[in-house]
């Protein structure tokens, strides 16, 4: 919620402010599958520190996530902490 994730973003204890966002509520159920070779905590990652790297099949809104999701500035800890948040159960 401080670095405004839940603004876009469904999670497992936040509801989104703005529609057509990747849903991260399930995050665990096809993070491991969207991008093969490319395990689920490396594709959430890269997913956070670049999202333009791979475009979610899940954003319906706006051109693409790099003119939607904004660059975070997040630190490899926080990141680290993201992605335990969202592939926990």
């Amino acid at each position: 919620m401080a670095k405004g994730c839940a603004t876009c973003h469904l999670g497992p204890d936040t509801r989104p402010l703005l529609a057509g966002y990747p849903p991260l509520d399930d995050a665990a159920s096809f993070a491991a599958d969207r991008r093969p070779g490319t395990s689920a905590a490396d594709y959430l990652a890269e997913s956070m520190a670049a999202p333009e790297a791979f475009p979610s099949p899940a954003f319906a809104g706006g051109s693409g996530p790099s003119d939607s999701m904004p660059r975070l500035r997040l630190t490899s800890e926080e990141i680290e902490a993201l992605v335990a948040y969202l592939l926990s159960d």
